[in-house]
């Protein structure tokens, strides 16, 4: 920035982020009042050091010091404020204290969850995996399990949002269900009421039905026993700002589908709301593994 300064191809010189003194590398290594506030809120301990200490000896000393998950809270810390430095200055994009230390922590998390279980991940190298949405859309995967000598269906909607958490869970019994796409239909919409009744506005559905998805997508009529569910399907999206469908494989829809069968099993229909199932769990880190590994 002194060197933009000095050609004048600047005009602001002073750090975006605490806006006290010129910003250098310097500044934004090691001595900026933002970057220190947010080491002090992770418990990152900086040692006194020699006035006469360069700042690259300093940073280089403490970063040697400590433990490995201290390395990574700092590495990730700094990355962090460089990115939110930029949307600040090149976008107006203003950004909280606490959204900073909670996008810290979690990535430190993640990554944690990533080296502790290498095996869990295993099988995320295939081109197809789950996918978190956008930061503002809620992703409901749904899915049925369907006896077809009860005739009835069980269905099941799980919500995530962009950090791939569980935003909601929702599983349903269904009577005198006619076949599989029929369930898999009730499952579809039982998912836009479910999203109505959490408030969500715009939103991701994704099903393994390529039958039922394109059923909903159609705009010219048809006659098929769909019909009927899936024309309440299209009024009830009227009610959201956004929503958008996406047909997946079964393995990308696995944790929709291990909800639906732990719905069956336990007969539970409604809000899960004493939590979700170990087995669902896992399934939904899973997912959530492999995304972050891949990207």
């Amino acid at each position: 920035m002194r060197n933009l300064n000095r050609r004048t191809l600047c005009v602001e010189t002073a750090c975006p982020l605490c806006k006290e003194v010129l910003e250098d590398t310097e500044h934004l290594l090691w001595s900026c009042g933002v970057l220190r506030s947010v080491w002090t809120s992770l418990q990152i301990k900086l040692p006194h050091f020699d006035a006469s200490l360069d700042y690259k000896n300093c940073f280089v000393s403490t970063f040697l010091a400590e433990d490995g998950r201290q390395r990574r809270l700092i590495s990730i810390s700094l990355w962090c404020l460089w990115y939110h430095r930029n949307k600040l200055v090149h976008e107006g994009v203003k950004f909280s204290m606490s959204k900073v230390l909670g996008f810290i922590r979690g990535y430190d998390h993640d990554t944690w969850l990533v080296n502790k279980n290498p095996l869990l991940s295993s099988g995320c190298r295939g081109k197809d995996i789950w996918r978190p949405p956008e930061s503002d859309i809620i992703k409901l995967n749904f899915d049925a399990s369907y006896l077809p000598e009860k005739k009835i269906a069980i269905t099941a909607v799980l919500a995530r949002d962009s950090r791939g958490k569980v935003a909601g869970t929702d599983t349903y019994l269904f009577e005198e269900v006619g076949d599989a796409f029929v369930a898999e239909a009730r499952a579809c919409e039982r998912a836009l009421l479910f999203a109505r009744m959490m408030g969500f506005r715009r939103l991701i559905v994704e099903g393994d039905s390529l039958t039922v998805i394109k059923s909903i997508m159609k705009k010219e009529e048809d006659r098929s026993v769909l019909r009927p569910i899936t024309f309440h399907i299209q009024c009830l999206q009227q009610l959201f700002e956004e929503v958008t469908y996406i047909y997946v494989p079964r393995t990308i829809n696995r944790a929709a589908h291990v909800l639906a069968i732990e719905g069956r099993r336990r007969g539970i229909c409604g809000n899960w709301i004493a939590g979700i199932p170990d087995s669902v769990k896992l399934v939904v880190e899973n997912d959530w593994l492999c995304w972050i590994q891949r990207n």
